[in-house]
């Protein structure tokens, strides 16, 4: 691996700012031939620090959202998690 190659940063602007940031930046990297590259657009999403909360029912076994059902979309707790059905 080479040394660190040099990144021009052209453009920065913010697209969102609310719970969540949307930036978007023009950037042009050096090449290998020490050229450098066309400018090209980048998103970046921060989203900052965040925490969940995710409340159990004990007879029932499954998880309980604070949010009423109206879609049938699947949870990331649908997922990643093996609930009993």
């Amino acid at each position: 691996m080479q040394g660190h190659r040099r990144v021009d940063v052209q453009a920065r602007k913010r697209l969102f700012d609310d719970i969540f940031k949307i930036d978007e930046v023009i950037v042009a990297h050096e090449l290998n031939d020490g050229a450098m590259s066309v400018a090209q657009r980048r998103l970046v999403f921060e989203r900052g620090d965040s925490a969940a909360v995710l409340l159990f029912n004990r007879d029932g076994g499954r998880p309980r959202s604070g949010y009423p059902a109206r879609s049938t979309a699947r949870t990331r707790a649908d997922v990643c998690c093996s609930w009993p059905r």
